[in-house]
């Protein structure tokens, strides 16, 4: 069985249709699980708690991050209680009638998003929300157009908060979303949450990435995991031109090390150098044969002098043959 799993091991480290769009919202949505994407994959989560849009793979315009205050109007659950307000939590706020727009990096996400979404959270009762979506070269994949949603309140409240979002399979290039006033009314802000963004897939992220000089060092995997497929697993955040070691194995073990949490059974260790940018990407074929439901386990640790005894660690992801 030992030899089986490192002949699997070490064929996995080798190199190696658009449909039609489906919008989602305005529904309500207090806490991340109203979100109906799938979480799997690559999926992103924004809710800009630490004051920043720094998730991987997407940049913004027309918004700056809004921080507690009487007015804010984080999604309700970001504060630790679903009671109504969103007082305490972040947000990400613009000017109304321009809106704020996210556009994702087919390159920082191994391609394009297919499902992408935000939550309105704020603005004025007489204003039109409009939410739009671009595929692939900035083509419009249409749009949701809600008349009437706010309550006119901008002192926390969170009755009023809409999911809106977008899945399509050719890939979701940017999403925009607007407050226009009404005919002769003048216009508002714009509060919005819970960015979030994805490609549905075998793996999932697993956590327990450990702080560093740079942050927190983030794994990011991508692949279909099937016969002969092509994977990848993307590092940022790591210390610039950092030693690093990629540990690979078909289970879990969860042991205390160097500080932190060392997730897989290290049953291959692959040497990793960190470029000047603090990333590294290693190439990941999937030989055919693999039974379905084969789990591999990968994480990355970098000595980082500013680390608990001289390392960090990205998170852990774990991959599931279909």
């Amino acid at each position: 069985m030992r030899a089986r799993h490192a002949t699997l091991l070490a064929l996995l480290l080798l190199p190696g249709a658009a449909t039609a769009q489906v919008f989602h919202g305005p529904t309500p949505y207090v806490k991340a699980a109203d979100s109906p994407f799938i979480t799997s994959g690559n999926f992103q989560l924004e809710t800009f708690e630490d004051g920043m849009l720094n998730t991987v793979g997407v940049t913004s315009v027309g918004g700056a991050s809004n921080p507690p205050s009487f007015i804010t109007d984080s999604v309700d659950a970001d504060d630790g209680a679903i009671d109504g307000f969103g007082l305490q939590g972040h947000t990400y706020f613009g000017v109304g009638a321009s809106g704020i727009r996210f556009d994702f990096s087919a390159a920082a996400l191994a391609g394009l998003p297919t499902q992408a979404g935000v939550v309105w959270t704020d603005g004025s009762t007489i204003n039109t929300v409009t939410f739009e979506a671009f595929g692939p070269g900035g083509a419009s994949l249409g749009t949701i157009v809600a008349p009437g949603i706010g309550d006119n309140d901008f002192f926390g409240g969170t009755g009023e908060d809409r999911f809106f979002g977008v899945t399509f399979a050719g890939g979701v290039s940017a999403i925009h979303i607007k407050c226009t006033p009404a005919a002769g009314a003048s216009g508002s802000g714009i509060e919005v949450d819970h960015l979030q963004y994805g490609t549905p897939g075998p793996w999932k992220d697993l956590g327990f990435a450990k702080a560093g000089s740079q942050g927190t060092p983030h794994l990011l995997a991508t692949g279909a995991l099937t016969a002969n497929s092509s994977n990848q697993l993307a590092l940022s955040s790591a210390a610039p031109s950092a030693a690093a070691t990629l540990v690979v194995g078909l289970t879990a073990v969860l042991a205390p090390f160097k500080g932190g949490t060392l997730v897989p059974q290290p049953q291959v260790l692959v040497p990793v150098v960190v470029d000047a940018s603090g990333t590294a990407t290693i190439e990941a074929g999937w030989p055919a044969g693999v039974p379905s439901g084969t789990s591999v386990h990968a994480q990355i640790w970098v000595t980082d002098a500013s680390g608990p005894h001289g390392f960090t660690a990205s998170n852990a992801v774990r991959g599931d043959a279909p």
